[in-house]
């Protein structure tokens, strides 16, 4: 192969040819395809997966016990590390029971998910989409990752505006207790917003 700029060796010419890949046309395409199928069967396993064991050990809250902006189911569930907004056709609330007893605590976590739930649920797919069709771009998986961190960055400034200004510590303290949770390397699969990730 001479590649472009090169000249021969023992010849005073240039090749004009461009460089060959290592690959041709058709079997990068099979590749690709191959990726993305692979990545989308992981996207999906791993959420009917996480789907099937939180439909086990989830308890639905008493709706009378919720406040009344919120337009969601709230459940408790033993298997989580952290409340999340799960489900992307019926998104869900999910918290622990040691969240769901304590008051202050457990509004923040309400109002911070309902916040995803109305602005952002969308995204969780989109940003699995591009990664599912781009698996071999790595600025993909970064621009997925920035993206997953403003999206959080957008939810608490817009719930510290609605909560206004002299609740902004506590709900800062609120959100460092519960970023101290480890959540497993699954989660950036996952059709969830994670509060304090």
């Amino acid at each position: 192969i001479n590649l472009p700029g090169k000249a021969e060796k023992g010849k005073g010419t240039y090749s004009t040819e461009p460089a060959q890949s290592l690959l041709s046309g058709p079997e990068r395409k099979v590749i690709r395809l191959a990726g993305t199928g692979f990545f989308a069967l992981l996207f999906l396993a791993v959420n009917l997966d996480y789907s099937r064991r939180l439909g086990r050990s989830r308890k639905r809250m008493d709706r009378e016990k919720l406040p009344a902006y919120l337009e969601i189911p709230v459940y408790t569930a033993e298997m989580i590390q952290t409340p999340c907004l799960f489900g992307f056709f019926c998104p869900s609330v999910y918290v622990t029971e040691e969240i769901a007893g304590d008051e202050d605590t457990m509004a923040f976590v309400l109002r911070h998910e309902n916040v995803h739930y109305r602005h952002d649920n969308w995204w969780v797919f989109v940003r699995n989409l591009c990664l599912c069709l781009h698996w071999y771009n790595p600025l993909v998986w970064l621009a997925a990752s920035l993206s997953r961190q403003d999206g959080e960055l957008a939810c608490d400034e817009k719930v510290v505006a609605i909560l206004g200004r002299e609740a902004r510590v506590d709900y800062g303290r609120t959100l460092l207790a519960l970023g101290t949770t480890k959540t497993s390397g699954i989660s950036g699969w996952l059709s969830s917003t994670a509060m304090g990730n």
